[in-house]
């Protein structure tokens, strides 16, 4: 376990225990009740990284006036360096509740008044030789009252993209700054073609590199740069849209990559769902529709995050596992297979990013700490294909990924054929599966339809399942969906984690 020293001038609290799981570190907690965690950005990698994390009801300012904290990674663990506020915050300014961290460069957006009521600012933050100081307030050239400037913001490339979603009415715009000589100038307002009726555009953005992904209500737009001029290259929506659902919110953007959450959609008995949109030649299409792992979700999708092959989602208030957030780690190999589920506190999954093969999580409940856990730091059940055929026979490989902390140590595959939720309590931990007679029989004859379904993990945390339909399977299955989902113990016997849980169909 990693120590990491705060600088008690900076308000924070003694550390926090790490969880069982593999977490690499955890920061935190914040102080009690100024919603720390429920922002956070990163840069740089994890050795020598930057993470810059909200408090957007600090109140050192004034109620609710709002903080952000910079801090650094290295192999000693976290140091928060840095405690910054608006130069004229005042109650209610929220600063914090947006914000964006590149280099040396920092971005916070807050509640501002100077161009009328909820017009907005942002703060730009530099590091120079006498730490970080506030070096800019940006306001947009036309802003006026209620335009919300800065509720989405980024920063990529010595460029600061500004969301203003209600700007001319509720149309939204995107405002972009650079720095000239000396100071930061908006230098383009993007704004929706007129003809498309479009609302809220600017409600969340991800600039990367000559792109950028803009959300607005139920569409999402990507913009190219080219020669200095950006155009809509592509126009994101559900495939499968059915009134309003907070598609646009959320989202983001890696390179040839983008997700969008819907965090309000209702999907069964869950709420929210995300979709993948991966670039096909020269369009953008819809390549996945992602779900809760365990089912009974609340907002799924209340945060998200696109790095190179995965894509991270937060939930908050997962009522299968009696009121707790969660992170769902999926992965592009297979199709973005289900993956695994990280789960945690009421608010754990407010913010996520995936950082240099960890993944960094927001959770502000109580005071608010944020864990960093490696991408194979939580028991994971990977598995692929999604349907098995009786007739024509074939299986469903299954991975069990853990880390190398766990080698050794005893697991158990469990199936169910009725569901995901609610969960079942083993121990302390919550097993996504409903119990029914087929998990009975994959305890008692785990050989019936797993291969491998009980053993130990290998030396790096890892094995290799398989679940496959044995001859004389009664037909009356075709159609069903199994559920798998493994239970990893300690070298006591003792329940120590499960996974989520992956799904295979049964087709004639």
């Amino acid at each position: 376990m990693k120590a990491f020293p705060f600088a008690l001038a900076l308000g924070l609290l003694l550390p926090a225990k790490l969880a069982a799981q593999c977490e690499i570190d955890v920061l935190g907690p914040g102080p009690p009740a100024t919603g720390f965690a429920r922002s956070l950005d990163v840069s740089g990698g994890l050795d020598g990284g930057r993470v810059l994390i909200g408090a957007m009801l600090d109140d050192d300012v004034a109620i609710s006036a709002g903080a952000a904290y910079v801090c650094e990674y290295s192999a000693a663990g976290f140091v928060a360096v840095a405690k910054l506020t608006g130069s004229d915050t005042d109650i209610s300014a929220y600063f914090g509740q947006y914000l964006a961290i590149e280099g040396d460069v920092v971005a916070v957006g807050a509640n501002d008044d100077e161009l009328g009521v909820f017009a907005g600012a942002v703060y730009v933050f530099e590091r120079g030789p006498a730490g970080w100081t506030e070096t800019k307030k940006l306001l947009a050239s036309d802003g006026g009252v209620g335009d919300d400037f800065g509720d989405a913001i980024d920063v990529d490339g010595g460029r600061i993209a500004i969301g203003a979603p209600d700007n001319h009415g509720g149309r939204g715009a995107v405002y972009f700054f650079e720095k000239g000589p000396g100071s930061w100038t908006e230098v383009l307002k993007l704004e929706p073609d007129p003809a498309e009726n479009a609302t809220d555009f600017g409600i969340g953005l991800d600039l990367d590199g000559n792109r950028l992904l803009v959300g607005a209500d139920q569409i999402a737009y990507v913009y190219e740069e080219v020669g200095g001029v950006w155009s809509v290259t592509g126009k994101l929506t559900e495939s499968d849209a059915a009134g309003s659902d907070g598609f646009g919110e959320r989202l983001s953007l890696d390179g040839d990559t983008a997700a969008v959450t819907a965090p309000y959609q209702t999907v069964g008995s869950t709420f929210g769902a995300a979709y993948v949109y991966e670039l096909v030649g020269a369009i953008w299409v819809e390549t996945k529709k992602l779900l809760p792992l365990s089912g009974g979700a609340k907002r799924f999708g209340t945060s998200v995050d696109v790095a190179g092959d995965h894509v991270a989602v937060g939930s908050t208030k997962m009522t299968s596992f009696g009121g707790i957030g969660s992170v769902s780690i999926f992965h592009r190999e297979g199709g973005w297979a289900t993956g695994k589920e990280i789960n945690g506190a009421g608010n754990f999954g407010d913010a996520v990013k995936l950082w240099d093969g960890a993944v960094l999580i927001g959770d502000s409940t109580f005071g608010g700490e944020v864990p960093l856990v490696a991408l194979d730091g939580e028991a994971g059940l990977y598995a692929g294909p999604e349907e098995v055929s009786m007739s024509a026979g074939g299986e469903q490989s299954m991975l069990i990924g853990s880390c190398a902390k766990q080698a050794g140590f005893p697991y158990f595959l469990v199936g169910s054929i009725t569901g995901t939720a609610p969960a079942t309590p083993v121990g302390q931990v919550a097993l996504p599966l409903v119990v029914d007679g087929y998990t009975l029989l994959t305890i008692a004859q785990p050989g019936v339809t797993l291969t491998n379904g009980a053993g130990v993990l290998d030396g790096s945390g890892k094995a290799l399942a398989s679940f496959h339909l044995p001859p004389g399977t009664d037909p009356t299955l075709i159609g069903l969906r199994a559920y798998h989902a493994a239970l990893i113990l300690q070298e006591n016997f003792k329940p120590a984690m499960a996974t989520g849980a992956v799904a295979v169909e049964i087709l004639p």
